[in-house]
């Protein structure tokens, strides 16, 4: 295998290493014993463990975006997408091993904070685009500023895996994104919008 090869199959398994242990826990030396190499290969292909978990979480957002991009591209407005982008979310959520995001707000929060502007130069033009179109659809109130609320919503979803702010054995994290979700669409909804979004919810069931 070539060495670009062997890189991604070093980063897919020491992400179920995180996932299963958390991140502060799994070491070089466990790394590398779980790949079967020698540390000093592992050097050869990363600087440091710090540099693997920023390129695991790249790798991690990225696939979570692709699969984002797809529930917008097969949306015919923008309840359904808001509405769908929410379901997967908190799919997601519900897998997230706590210990993660505590570990990379405590040990690593360089790593975390550029995670934070990923979020924040990515999600911002969809989220205002889903919000433009959703009042030039008649769903979202037309006195409403798109921009303002488009950061409001990045920052809810930031917000929500602040520990300090919503601690994981007070608040499970599925439930804070999910209450912060209902909190954001129903201040912007429109009658027709709050119909069609509750007949989402009703199909769902």
């Amino acid at each position: 295998m070539d060495q670009e090869t062997v890189k991604e199959l070093a980063l897919k398994e020491t992400k179920d290493l995180f996932m299963k242990y958390g991140i502060r826990s799994v070491t070089m030396d466990d790394i590398a014993q779980h790949l079967s190499v020698s540390k000093k290969t592992l050097y050869q292909l990363f600087k440091d463990k710090e540099e693997i978990i920023t390129l695991v979480l790249r790798e991690h957002f990225q696939m979570h975006m692709k699969e984002i991009d797809k529930i917008r591209t097969e949306s015919s407005n923008a309840i359904e997408e808001l509405y769908k982008i929410s379901l997967f979310v908190r799919s997601k959520i519900r897998g997230i091993n706590p210990g993660i995001i505590y570990d990379l707000q405590k040990y690593y929060r360089r790593v975390w904070n550029m995670y934070l502007e990923l979020n924040r130069d990515i999600f911002y033009d969809s989220i205002l685009k889903s919000i433009k179109w959703g009042i030039e659809d008649g769903y979202f109130r037309d006195n409403i500023n798109p921009e303002i609320l488009a950061i409001l919503r990045i920052e809810e979803i930031n917000m929500s895996f602040d520990n300090q702010i919503y601690p994981e054995e007070q608040f499970p994290l599925a439930e804070v994104h999910e209450q912060l979700y209902e909190h954001f669409i129903h201040g912007i909804l429109t009658g027709k919008g709050l119909e069609l979004l509750n007949q989402y919810k009703k199909d769902d069931k």
